[in-house]
């Protein structure tokens, strides 16, 4: 492409005014007039008139006659020849000019396609893995509700409902021991338990505040009741862990 270029304007160069266009036969046209000029004075020394004006005027008519013809149709031909290659110089850069737009759009449309294929996979990525952490919250929060219905589910059973209790289950046969259940709601590790628990034989409970200490969402504190019979110098201020664990549910934990 650079070539053809340098070749366009070394052919413009060659038909600008003083270039080589024309000039070998311009030199030509001089020799002839010298050969012509000598020859035709010859003539008319031999006819004795070489005193004459004839003589002359064998220059001007040269140059009328051959001369100015001859170099008004080199002329023309130089400037037909500059014309041409000017045009042809304008449509190659035109034509370059088109083609480079063309091999800039292509390559934008290449860019935009790969910038487009880029967001898409980075979009997937981003989505997979946002999946992933809402599949590991989904199954830690799992865990949690069957490890606190698992806890739970030893006191509902215990406290939760009206029973008849006889011989070693009651001591020794006591007779009819009732115990009326209470409910408590408590929000805590993505679940809600329903502690149900009030000793026998009308025995007094404590209000105890528990806060919310496990992964996700912070719940707000709230107020459970456990027997006086619980308290003590134990985890949290009851009587011992196995106590607290009864109590308080997984993943809370007392205030003090």
């Amino acid at each position: 492409m650079a070539d053809i270029n340098t070749l366009l304007d070394e052919i413009i160069q060659r038909y600008q005014p003083g270039g080589e266009f024309g000039k070998a036969s311009l030199a030509t046209l001089e020799q002839r007039k010298e050969k012509t000029l000598a020859s035709q004075r010859q003539s008319l020394v031999s006819a004795g008139l070489s005193g004459t004006t004839i003589g002359a005027g064998l220059s001007s008519k040269f140059e009328q006659e051959v001369g100015s013809p001859f170099r008004l149709g080199v002329e023309e031909q130089r400037i037909g020849g500059l014309t041409q290659a000017m045009q042809a110089k304008a449509g190659f850069l035109e034509r370059a000019e088109e083609r480079k737009s063309r091999e800039s759009i292509a390559q934008r449309g290449r860019i935009s396609q790969e910038q487009m294929a880029y967001d898409s996979r980075y979009a997937a990525k981003e989505a997979a893995e946002e999946q992933t952490k809402v599949s590991a919250w989904e199954a830690h929060t799992a865990r949690q509700r069957t490890e606190q219905e698992a806890s739970f589910g030893g006191q509902l059973s215990n406290y939760g409902a009206d029973y008849y209790g006889s011989g070693g289950d009651s001591g020794g046969g006591m007779g009819l021991v009732s115990t009326r259940a209470y409910q408590g709601t408590m929000e805590g590790g993505g679940g809600s338990q329903v502690a149900s628990s009030q000793a026998a034989g009308g025995e007094g409970t404590t209000s105890m505040t528990i806060e919310f200490g496990g992964a996700g969402p912070r719940q707000a504190n709230k107020t459970i009741q456990v027997p006086a019979s619980a308290l003590g110098s134990g985890p949290g201020g009851l009587k011992d862990a196995a106590t607290y664990k009864q109590y308080v549910p997984w993943g809370w934990k007392t205030t003090g």
